[in-house]
């Protein structure tokens, strides 16, 4: 898909539409101005327990908690970190149908930043992400499904900050961002092809299959 849109001049953008909360961007300044000091730790949560009927619990659909949840613990490692990871640990509970079930990631980025994923369909509903840094941590609390009016938790040193956001539809600015990006021939900020993700995803299976087989 991106060749082919990539020959034709055609912009091609995943529809990750949590990259478009301005809470997002208000954290990656904060990242980006030191006030978390050097990142530490991206971790993300992410489960709920699905019908055992469910079309994603078949293998031949593109079923398993990595795609459906596991991408987007993935997703927002990468955006946090600006990077792409250089080592990959994952393990997986399958489910009868083959799928995976229950995962765990551990990935390692170039400047040694972790990142600590999970993500379940046979779980409680959790949905978190939690960016930690030397000097401060923040939480996104609702993950990428955030109430229009959110809000980041801020921990540095003894003190804990709420900082609230007003309303705002992260579907709409994802829409936006894609109209914008049309008009300017070219992807623009924070939205991305998918592509990088993919190939993580693909380096998470990898490891979870090649500890299945040892």
């Amino acid at each position: 898909m991106v060749d082919a849109c990539g020959r034709h001049g055609v912009v091609l953008m995943e529809a990750f539409m949590w990259r478009h909360q301005p809470r997002v961007s208000h954290a990656r300044t904060m990242l980006a101005t030191g006030q978390l000091g050097d990142l530490r730790l991206v971790k993300m949560d992410f489960s709920f327990d699905i019908d055992r009927n469910d079309w994603r619990l078949d293998p031949r659909r593109g079923g398993g908690a990595l795609y459906d949840l596991g991408c987007y613990g993935i997703n927002a490692a990468r955006l946090f970190t600006g990077a792409e990871p250089v080592e990959v640990l994952a393990r997986s509970r399958p489910y009868q149908t083959g799928v995976d079930m229950t995962l765990s990631m551990l990935l390692r980025f170039p400047n040694d930043a972790l990142a600590l994923l999970d993500g379940s369909f046979e779980c409680p509903y959790r949905n978190r992400i939690e960016i930690v840094g030397t000097k401060g941590a923040l939480e996104l609390p609702a993950g990428v499904l955030p109430e229009p009016e959110t809000e980041l938790v801020y921990r540095h040193g003894e003190r804990v900050e709420t900082i609230h956001f007003a309303a705002s539809d992260q579907y709409v600015g994802e829409i936006e961002c894609f109209a914008a990006s049309v008009a300017a021939g070219r992807l623009l900020e924070p939205a991305e092809n998918g592509l990088a993700n993919m190939q993580v995803l693909d380096a998470v299976r990898q490891a979870i299959s090649e500890r299945a087989a040892g």
